[in-house]
């Protein structure tokens, strides 16, 4: 019941009954209040307070970090984030209650109407120091530069002066040439160079020496087989 009694208090709480101070101030941040219809529900997942404080200090925050949630364990996370690093650097605390409060859809009106005339004095006050940090990030960014174009300008003239055979590229150790050897095409004529080396071939064979081979490989083949035979028989007797 008390839900119900809250998600219609919240609905009731529109954008124009916000001070008009912070209407003010929203749009020229960027914030165009005439889309946003229940602030409590637009500001519940905090990517509208983390597009305000990116707008105004870009180096403060990336909004990549911030994307939208619709689940309420996730928009607590994105205000735990807001509290423990922007919002902290700003200056300006919140307690559990109060996360709790503007994560919620349903929350309390005067708490986020609190929260954004804090979260407006606590970045004019900030802008000072944000100024001075900005000087430094671009001297530190002039400073990296110079030194990467000295640092280029050194590697130049080191280059230019080295002795040209310096630049000559390492020669690998010569490889020792294999034996080239073939395969049996039967293209040429069979070499041994010792006992189990390759076969390599020398000339094409004719007709009639490759008739001759093959005859007798059939005849080693077939007396082979005889012998096998034999010896089958000669088991089978004796068994």
């Amino acid at each position: 019941m008390r839900t119900r009694e809250a998600e219609d208090k919240a609905k009731k709480f529109t954008a124009a009954q916000l001070p008009s101070e912070t209407l003010w101030w929203l749009e020229q941040n960027g914030i165009r209040v005439s889309l946003i219809r229940f602030p409590t529900a637009a500001f519940s997942d905090g990517v509208l307070v983390a597009k305000l404080l990116h707008r105004r200090f870009p180096l403060l925050l990336d909004l990549h970090a911030y994307p939208k949630r619709l689940n309420s364990q996730q928009k607590l996370d994105n205000w735990e984030t807001l509290r423990s690093r922007p919002l902290k650097k700003i200056g300006l605390r919140l307690s559990n209650a109060a996360i709790g409060s503007l994560a919620s859809r349903c929350g309390s009106s005067a708490t986020l109407s609190k929260f954004l005339r804090k979260l407006e004095k606590k970045m004019d006050a900030f802008a000072e120091e944000y100024a001075e940090m900005e000087r430094d990030a671009s001297t530190q960014s002039a400073k990296d530069a110079k030194r990467f174009e000295l640092g280029t300008k050194a590697q130049r003239k080191r280059i230019k002066d080295t002795k040209p055979e310096e630049h000559e590229e390492r020669k690998l150790p010569a490889q020792k040439e294999r034996p080239k050897t073939a395969r049996a095409s039967g293209r040429g004529e069979r070499l041994k160079d010792g006992e189990g080396s390759a076969l390599r071939w020398s000339k094409s064979f004719s007709c009639e020496e490759i008739d001759g081979m093959y005859a007798s490989v059939i005849g080693k083949l077939r007396e082979r087989q005889r012998l096998q035979l034999a010896r089958n028989a000669e088991l089978e007797a004796y068994c």
